[in-house]
């Protein structure tokens, strides 16, 4: 909790001498802190090192260190010659309709012999046991049919699970990128907990900066300041506050804040010092 020292005013004119005094104090002091420099650190927006869902050996590795990616590209595949088959094999039952065409036909056929005989029944030509072994072939059929129809719908239930558990082995990337590190090679083993590749995500980059702690009760997210990155021929940007830390620092008396910095066309690296002011 923070206590005010400051004494109550014993009248109205007091009062308000003490309360223009501290408007003219506020008003400096947000001067004060536009004007200032502040040292920060451009760091990428996010940091990704992919692993593999499973082991095995690295048949390849698509990508090397400064590759750009795009979410959803493949980075490496893990052997997969066993998983491979097997979808192909249940692929082909999957698009297998043989079995469906043959029921369905057999069906239509003994439809076709129950109406004969039902014709036939009406003028009494044939006993009606004959009629109704021909119904319970018909209602064979069609149970015969829809079994069919249910095996090919479990074939492609089966196909739908082999192909996700072949996409284990295809190590992709999250997110729109450039590949910092590349850890492993093809032929070498991967496992649980084994990284593979860094990728990290340059737009948006977050510009971090520790500011002191009289700054706090005037800086709010959203709020925008100028950030000009330690680079050759660079050119001062607008970053927008996106988080502020709730838990201060005692030992530096200093807090966290981290900021979004815009960079569509890549052109700014991460890791570059740089020196943040507030823009009124």
């Amino acid at each position: 909790m923070m206590r005010c020292l400051l004494s109550v005013p014993r009248n109205r004119a007091a009062a308000l001498l003490v309360a223009l005094l501290a408007s003219a104090n506020g008003a400096s002091a947000q001067t004060a802190a536009a004007d200032e420099l502040f040292d920060c650190l451009i760091e990428p927006g996010l940091l990704v090192r992919l692993e593999s869902q499973v082991d095995g050996a690295l048949r390849e590795v698509g990508v090397d260190r400064g590759s750009l990616v795009r979410a959803g590209d493949v980075i490496a595949r893990v052997d997969s010659g066993f998983e491979e088959a097997t979808v192909d094999l249940l692929r082909v039952r999957a698009d297998d309709a043989s079995s469906i065409e043959a029921r369905l036909a057999q069906k239509e056929f003994a439809n076709v012999r129950l109406e004969r005989a039902n014709q036939l029944l009406e003028r009494e030509a044939i006993p009606r046991g004959q009629v109704e072994e021909l119904e319970a072939a018909f209602k064979i059929s069609e149970a015969e049919l829809a079994a069919a129809r249910k095996a090919q719908e479990i074939a492609v239930m089966e196909l739908r699970r082999a192909e996700a558990d072949l996409h284990r082995y295809r190590i992709t990337s999250p997110i729109d990128g450039v590949v910092t590190q590349r850890f492993l090679s093809p032929g070498e083993s991967v496992y649980q907990d084994r990284e593979i590749a860094e990728v990290a995500s340059l737009d948006p980059l977050h510009v971090e900066v520790f500011l002191p702690v009289a700054m706090f009760p005037g800086l709010q997210v959203g709020q925008t300041g100028s950030v000009m990155p330690g680079l050759p021929g660079a050119t001062p940007r607008t970053a927008t506050v996106d988080v502020i830390d709730s838990v201060l620092d005692p030992t530096s008396n200093t807090f966290g804040v981290r900021l979004s910095l815009a960079n569509e066309d890549l052109a700014l690296p991460a890791g570059l010092r740089c020196q943040l002011s507030f823009l009124q």
